[in-house]
């Protein structure tokens, strides 16, 4: 939907445009025109710039955390997530999808099914994705290898998303091995295993999705466990 003003473009005084007509957002060139867009989501209207070139600007809040492993030893509820979940998960060997929104709607798809909520896929999707992003997942776990406690990259062999559903009757693990690594985008460039786990909404702290997560990210980085995984 095109418009022709937005919150964006009201109320700027005239001086400050003047003087700075030449800049514009995400690289377009000087003197190029744009216009405001939107688009409806599931939160309302999704604003974003329009170039005459196609180029589109949004804007993406990312905050980053690092989450402490999980202790097997003492902690009794990844023992009892690993059963729980291991036992009724969806598991997807040497697939050759190549393309993160592929991957993801086989296995949401197939995880939905066999809770008996598949009319639950598009908010599912909306929370696993960023809104109008194409293909940049929310919430993410990765490893981060590094030296003396200094991080300096990611480990781009594995990944984990985890999304929230409001009437989803339970939690659900989906596993995917792909056949060969894939490129599923930046900081994603060598996947060979990606983990979906969804969550009710409103539950237990310690079922929540990201505590989840970090239970099975605990066994996925570690590089023994994953090699063990290649030979299933």
């Amino acid at each position: 939907k095109e418009i022709t003003s937005s919150p964006a473009s009201l109320n700027v005084p005239r001086r400050s445009l003047k003087k700075n007509h030449h800049i514009r957002p995400g690289g377009a060139q000087s003197g190029s025109h744009s216009r405001w867009c939107n688009t409806e989501g599931f939160a309302g209207k999704i604003w974003y710039l329009h170039y005459d070139n196609g180029e589109e600007v949004k804007l993406l809040y990312t905050e980053r955390d690092t989450v402490r492993f999980k202790d097997f030893s003492t902690e009794v509820r990844c023992v009892m997530d690993m059963d729980c979940l291991l036992d009724e998960a969806i598991i997807l060997l040497d697939t050759c999808e190549t393309s993160l929104r592929g991957i993801i709607n086989s296995l949401l798809y197939k995880l939905l099914e066999t809770l008996k909520v598949p009319f639950l896929f598009d908010e599912a999707l909306s929370n696993i994705f960023l809104p109008e992003s194409g293909s940049v997942l929310s919430k993410v776990i990765q490893g981060m290898i590094g030296f003396h406690g200094e991080m300096l990259e990611s480990d781009q062999s594995w990944i984990i998303t985890v999304a929230t559903v409001n009437a989803l009757p339970r939690r659900a693990l989906g596993i995917v091995r792909l056949k060969y690594p894939e490129n599923l985008g930046p900081g994603h460039e060598e996947i060979k295993f990606l983990l979906l786990i969804l969550c009710k909404t409103k539950d237990k702290e310690t079922k929540s999705a990201k505590e989840t997560g970090r239970t099975f990210a605990t066994l996925l980085a570690d590089i023994n466990f994953r090699s063990q995984l290649l030979k299933v």
